[in-house]
């Protein structure tokens, strides 16, 4: 489990495929919003999930009250420094949950 200061808890996992699984530990009245939409980092999209027992391999114990885990896959050389990239921008999310979507932010002339 790692995380810098100010950004959420994560831990990673390695998938069968070649994967990694990173876990971020959210306020649960927060996650719904932050899986809405996905993370942009180091030319990637990053889609996010709610862990829950209907996911079957999400394989995560049990969270705090108040407390919800979001879950990503993705394939990275450097998966300690992806998870990283994502938990920043789901810090910024968590200081501002209504930052503007993405077709406000993505503009093209």
């Amino acid at each position: 489990s790692s995380s810098a200061p100010g950004n959420p808890k994560y831990s990673l996992q390695s998938l069968r495929d070649g994967r990694t699984r990173a876990t971020f530990d959210v306020p649960a009245d927060l996650a719904p919003r932050l899986a809405s939409v996905p993370i942009v980092s180091n030319g990637g999209i990053f889609e996010l999930f709610i862990a829950s027992d209907d996911n079957d391999d999400a394989l995560v114990a049990p969270t705090d009250k108040g407390t919800a885990r979001l879950c990503v896959e993705f394939y990275s050389p450097k998966p300690e420094r992806t998870a990283g990239a994502i938990a920043e921008r789901l810090a910024a999310r968590m200081d501002d949950p209504s930052p503007p979507g993405m077709e406000e932010t993505c503009t093209v002339s």
